[in-house]
This record gives C-alpha cells, sequence and structure tokens, in this order.
C-alpha cells in the first residue's frame, strides 16, 4: 500500500507465509521524498525466522530486522555529498552494520570525481575502513574512461579502465581494464562484444601473472510466438513482437531508443523490454511509405516477467489515380472540362482539368462508383483502382455514359 503525503511518500507491505507446516511472516515500511536538491529515503524490513518465499527456505540465513537510511544534497550545480547507514542482525551471522558517506564533484561537462569513505562492522571481528577515489573522464562517442584508487582492510588496489557499452541495437561494445595492488599483483583484461540482431558474441582476453586465457562466447535466444519462430538476443526480463504486416523498413522506438526496423514481412522483435511496466512502443511515421496511412502509431505494453505481447500497428494501403474523363453523350464524345469528380462515400472532391484531367488520391484498391458534375449534366460510373506499388497509377483515358 502506497500512500503519498505533502511532501514524499509512504509504503507499507505485509506478507505471510506457510512451508511444510511452518509459518511466517514478513514486513516492510518504507519513506521516500526527493527534491531538486535534496533526496531521502528510509526502509524498515522485518522477517520472522520462518518467513518463507520462492528464493528463501525457512532455514536459511537471513536478516531478522534491517534498517536502511540513505540521504543526498546538492551544494551547488557541481557538488553533491551523500550518506548510506544499513545495519541488521541476522539469525545466523550476527550483527553487521555499513556506514558511507561520499563526495562527487562535476569538474566539466566531461569530468567527474568520486570520493566516499566506508566503515563495516560485523559482529565479533575487527571494524573494516574502506576509502574509494574515482576519476570518470568521458571521451565521446558513448565512451568512458576511469582510473580509480581503492583501499581495504589494508590493502590497497589501483584501476584504470575504458570502455563503450553495447548500444541498444546492433553494434560494438569495449572494455580494457587494468588492475594493479600493492603487492605487484597485476592484470590486464580486454573484452570485446558485437550485438547481432540475432546474438551477442563476446571475446575475452586475460592475463593474470602467467596464465593468459582467451574465452569465446555467444549467447542467443529462440522465441516462438504467434506461429513463427523467431531468433534473438539472450532475453533476460520481457519481449514484444511488433507487427506491421507488408511494411518492411520502418525504424521502431522502446521508450525512445531506437529498437530496430521491420523485416520484409513487416515484422520486429523487441528483446529485454521493462517486465510488468508500461514500455512506450513507437513506430516512425516518416519511415512509411507515400501510399500508406496508419490509424496511430504509438501503444503501451507492459509484459510479464519472461513473458511477451504482440503490438499490431493498423496500416491501409491507399492509391492514388489519375487519367483523362470523356462523356459519351449519345453519338457525340465530350470533355468535361472545369467540372469535378468525386467519389460515392468519401468527401473527396477533385477539380477536372482543361483536357479531362483528374486526380483522386487516398483510395484503397477496389471498385468505386465515382460522379462527374460538369456544364453539360452528372455522369455516374464506376471506377478501379488497381493494386500496384506506383505511388500514383494511370489509369488512361476513362469514358462515361450519359443518361439520357
Amino acid at each position: 500500500m502506497t500512500t503519498r503525503l505533502p511532501l514524499g511518500e509512504i509504503n507499507l507491505s505485509a506478507a505471510v507465509s506457510e512451508f511444510q507446516g511452518r509459518f511466517g511472516s514478513a514486513a516492510a515500511l518504507s519513506y521516500s521524498t526527493s527534491g531538486a536538491d535534496a533526496s531521502i529515503s528510509a526502509l524498515i524490513r522485518i522477517l520472522s525466522p520462518q518467513y518463507a518465499n520462492a528464493s528463501l527456505l525457512p532455514t536459511s540465513d537471513r536478516n531478522l530486522l534491517e534498517f536502511n537510511l540513505a540521504g543526498s544534497l546538492n551544494l551547488g550545480r557541481a557538488v553533491r555529498i551523500y550518506a548510506l547507514h544499513s545495519s541488521a542482525p541476522s539469525r545466523y551471522q550476527n550483527f553487521t552494520q555499513r556506514d558511507t558517506i561520499g563526495l562527487s564533484i562535476n569538474l566539466n561537462s566531461q569530468m567527474t570525481i568520486n570520493l566516499s569513505g566506508s566503515r563495516y562492522l560485523n559482529q565479533g571481528q575487527e571494524p573494516d575502513n574502506q576509502l574509494f577515489l574515482g576519476l570518470n573522464y568521458f571521451l565521446g562517442n558513448n565512451r568512458t574512461s576511469s582510473l580509480t584508487f581503492q583501499q581495504q582492510s589494508g590493502k590497497n588496489s589501483m584501476v584504470a579502465a575504458v570502455q563503450q557499452p553495447l548500444p541498444t541495437q546492433t553494434g560494438f561494445g569495449f572494455l580494457l581494464r587494468g588492475n594493479a595492488t600493492d603487492n605487484q599483483d597485476t592484470s590486464t583484461s580486454l573484452t570485446l562484444q558485437y550485438q547481432a540482431p540475432f546474438g551477442l558474441y563476446g571475446l575475452t582476453f586475460e592475463s593474470l601473472n602467467q596464465n593468459s586465457p582467451i574465452n569465446f562466447n555467444i549467447a542467443g535466444s529462440l522465441v516462438f510466438l504467434d506461429g513463427r519462430l523467431y531468433a534473438s538476443r539472450p532475453i533476460q526480463n520481457s519481449f514484444a513482437l511488433v507487427q506491421i504486416p507488408d511494411v518492411p523498413g520502418v525504424v521502431t522506438y522502446v521508450n525512445g531508443q531506437d529498437y530496430g526496423t521491420t523485416n520484409k514481412q513487416g515484422y520486429v522483435f523487441l528483446p529485454n523490454l521493462q517486465p510488468n511496466y508500461g514500455n512506450q512502443i513507437r513506430i516512425s511515421a516518416d519511415n512509411l511509405p507515400l501510399a500508406y496511412n496508419t490509424i496511430g502509431t504509438s501503444q503501451v505494453i507492459a509484459p510479464p516477467y519472461r513473458g511477451g505481447g504482440i503490438i499490431r500497428f493498423v496500416v491501409e494501403k491507399t492509391q492514388a489515380v489519375t487519367g483523362l474523363l470523356r462523356v459519351k453523350k449519345g453519338k457525340e464524345t465530350l470533355i468535361p472540362g472545369y467540372g469535378e469528380i468525386s467519389v460515392e462515400g468519401n468527401a473527396q472532391v477533385s477539380p477536372i482539368g482543361k483536357e479531362g484531367e483528374f486526380y483522386l488520391d487516398n483510395l484503397k484498391p477496389g471498385t468505386y462508383q465515382v460522379k462527374i458534375d460538369f456544364k453539360e449534366g452528372i455522369c455516374q460510373f464506376p471506377l478501379e483502382v488497381p493494386t500496384s506499388e506506383a505511388i500514383v497509377s494511370q489509369l488512361g483515358t476513362l469514358t462515361c455514359t450519359l443518361s439520357p
């Protein structure tokens, strides 16, 4: 249950379990508020010794009472300080506590410095103090570099890294990482990844002392949906299939990010959507051929975890036609120049040129009853709109017989 307050919101949840005759309970109370310059959150969670769920057995260790507190404050545009506290007595490992205070400084649009200190307390053990110092630099083209120093349990380590994350669609990513410790242990690793429409391919090289193993990894998934089998990248969360029948090359976006284009059948498979959350799926109307109209370009889907759905966008192929008009009146053939031609059931009215030229658009393939209205009278006849890949179909000279 969530309740919004004048300042922030509060959430209360509770659960009861039964496993092999053992009953257990759990409850959690949380509060959070955030603003432009400050935020704070707190959580209290209680688990009974016999509480169980899909990932926790009654005999498993657990935090019986957990308390978390976090807050941050912006000191101007470039500086942010934050603090974290967590403490919990567990069933078997007694009491643990962690306190952290940190500072983040944006030196410019490309460089950030992070500094934090932490203290770990475990009942029956000496306190463990940690220090972290990091420098991040944005290289451009979605590439970043970092240099970090960490002191933990009296040991020092330094890590330098350059990375480019994988794009949401297809493309390359890499991570080059070097590590050194104060006991002269060094290691280097290089990971190269390529994300294809049908899989994820990776090559990893690691140099650790005298060992230099090379690993090659391939990962993907097969999904049977709506009577078809789709090969895709690894699916970690949820998925969806977008259908725009027989319209290839249409760019599809998920929450504003380019996720792919429709294939020759007009389908595109979307892996790794947010489960149980509204994902906005949008198609680009700019990619639709001129002869197609769509009723809508955006839909929202909230698939279950490891589940999927089908999103169909209704598009209609329309045709433009042009040609010359003639009206037969007895033995005489007339040119209905400067008249009008209209389609029954359609608000469209098009002027007729001096030589009988006409143009009609937004018509689906089929037969229509049309009307020629000119100075000699009104003439009606059936107009056949053909199925064609052309944007404008040339119908030639069409003749309408005027009723006496």
